[in-house]
């Protein structure tokens, strides 16, 4: 009897901290064990080769050099650092025939807790006469093949409209997350936070009302 009782205390013990944590032993799919927890400054900002910016840049990601290179349209590319293989082309979703307009990658390299799980954020920007994001790609490598997790189009499913403007922000406050926010400056902006689904191993998205 005695062995019992011992036996239940410490089961209502190990559930008690469980939820002290915010992590339900019962329900262990609700608990993000891979936080955002910071992103580098750009890695390079690309613009069509005839700007004054730099058309390429060479970088390291999960130990490998890779290049990103801009071709002679102004569409960027992943390559190996050879310039031979090209992963992926990140094309815009409009391309204004004004002259005046032109159109500029942005890219950052994310980290998370997990050493093994790290991301590139790819946002393509249109300067005509206001800034909007035309283009946005989250990319990885997952069995050591680029795979894009988040794309211009799924984020339309979120709210996203074309000619919004796009913001990310990694660690805002050291909450761990990674919140996009559409339209940042707007009285009523949408925001977004990516989070890793350990169960199907990919980036899910879920509206975020709360104020950080």
């Amino acid at each position: 009897m005695k062995k019992r009782i011992l036996k239940r205390i410490g089961c209502s013990l190990v559930i008690l901290s469980s939820l002290l944590l915010g992590t339900a032993c019962l329900n262990p799919s609700n608990a993000q064990d891979v936080l955002f927890y910071k992103s580098t400054d750009h890695i390079g900002s690309l613009c069509a080769p005839w700007s004054n910016s730099y058309d390429h840049v060479t970088f390291d990601f999960e130990n490998e050099k890779y290049r990103f290179e801009s071709d002679s349209q102004g569409i960027l590319h992943l390559k190996s650092t050879d310039g031979k293989t090209d992963y992926f082309s990140f094309i815009p979703s409009f391309v204004s025939d004004d002259v005046f307009s032109s159109t500029s990658y942005y890219v950052k390299k994310i980290y998370t807790s997990n050493p093994d799980l790290q991301f590139l954020e790819i946002m393509a920007i249109q300067d005509t006469n206001f800034i909007w994001t035309v283009g946005y790609w989250l990319i990885g490598k997952h069995n050591n093949n680029w795979v894009t997790y988040v794309s211009y189009d799924a984020l339309k499913s979120m709210g996203f409209s074309d000619g919004d403007y796009l913001k990310s922000e990694v660690n805002p406050y050291r909450s761990g997350k990674m919140i996009l926010d559409i339209n940042a400056y707007d009285p009523d902006p949408i925001r977004i936070e990516l989070y890793w689904n350990n169960t199907t191993n990919r980036i899910e998205m879920r509206k975020y009302d709360t104020e950080i």
